[in-house]
């Protein structure tokens, strides 16, 4: 049997690994964002969000796809923990609909009874389930929003929670474009006895298409909960119609760890941030393939890829 305390022990292990899990709040693999094109970007998505993504970076995106849309994404992450998602969008007259599904796993654990003896290992995950809805309510205004359930599972244990996202995003002109959007609002988790809640993000971000062949966007995002801001900037060249080279640069500033009572150490802060880069390549009229690759510090890279297929008018 497996201790209460090698499985808070074993949590606080599997939110670290996926994505700053020094933070206060729980389910923090929900910061770790999708697809591959996002994340090349910088995590400057917010006022770019034109796709299937658009689910998890800002909902009103949605609003701004003329076909139905189906992508899937994996992300390598550290030792054996990997990071999927798979994602539909479907446009109708009145709006789109959005379908999503984000799943994290570290893999086999070594389990440790209270008494620190061997026992079976067991499995650490992470699973949101997210459905949303986007419409263009002017010619320039865009707004989204979605619910979604979240389930954190470490061998047979489990938390689940519910969350709204809402998000808008305003066309400035032609050129330029403004984005807005909260995240996360939802209920606590409770976890062998300990109530965690959701990372709140409130999303703030802009961006310009200079002449046909280059965007750049900027994002500033906050965690009221783990007292936290990030910045991120991004690039994308298009130099021909069939390929994109994208960089981008991620920077964050926290709290101290030991104000947040974490077990994290304060250099880890900024492990995952710093320059990224990434491409995209569209291998015929309506599939594409989006790869990118981050550094986070001592950790190692992870690189992330990401398939599309637009079909239908």
């Amino acid at each position: 049997m497996i201790g209460k305390r090698t499985l808070l022990f074993a949590a606080s292990v599997l939110f670290f690994i996926s994505h700053m899990a020094y933070a206060s709040s729980g389910a923090s693999f929900l910061k770790l964002g999708v697809g591959a094109r996002a994340s090349g970007l910088g995590s400057a998505y917010t006022a770019v969000a034109n796709d299937v993504t658009s689910l998890y970076w800002n909902p009103s995106g949605l609003s701004r796809m003329k076909r139905k849309e189906l992508s899937a994404m994996h992300t390598q992450l550290f030792s054996d923990t990997r990071y999927d998602f798979v994602g539909y969008a479907h446009p109708t007259g009145r709006g789109t609909f959005g379908f999503g599904a984000a799943y994290l796993t570290q893999g086999a654990i070594e389990g440790r009874s209270e008494d620190r003896s061997q026992a079976s290992d067991f499995i650490a995950s992470d699973l949101a389930l997210t459905a949303g809805f986007g419409k263009s309510v002017t010619s320039r205004m865009s707004l989204g929003g979605n619910v979604k359930m979240i389930q954190s599972r470490i061998s047979e244990f489990s938390a689940t929670g519910f969350a709204l996202d809402l998000g808008g995003i305003w066309k400035a002109s032609s050129k330029a474009r403004v984005g807005l959007s909260l995240l996360n609002l939802g209920t606590k988790m409770n976890f062998a006895d300990e109530a965690y809640d959701l990372p709140l993000t409130l999303s703030g971000g802009a961006a310009y298409h200079f002449f046909d062949t280059m965007l750049v966007s900027a994002d500033l995002k906050h965690h009221p909960y783990d007292s936290r801001t990030s910045f991120g900037i991004g690039t994308e060249f298009s130099l021909i119609s069939m390929f994109s080279l994208r960089a981008g640069y991620l920077a964050s500033s926290a709290r101290s760890a030991a104000a947040q009572g974490s077990a994290a150490k304060t250099e880890d802060l900024s492990k995952m941030a710093g320059l990224g880069f990434g491409m995209g390549l569209k291998i015929r009229p309506g599939i594409a393939i989006d790869y990118s690759f981050t550094p986070a510090g001592d950790l190692g890279n992870y690189q992330t890829i990401s398939l599309s297929m637009k079909f239908g008018k």
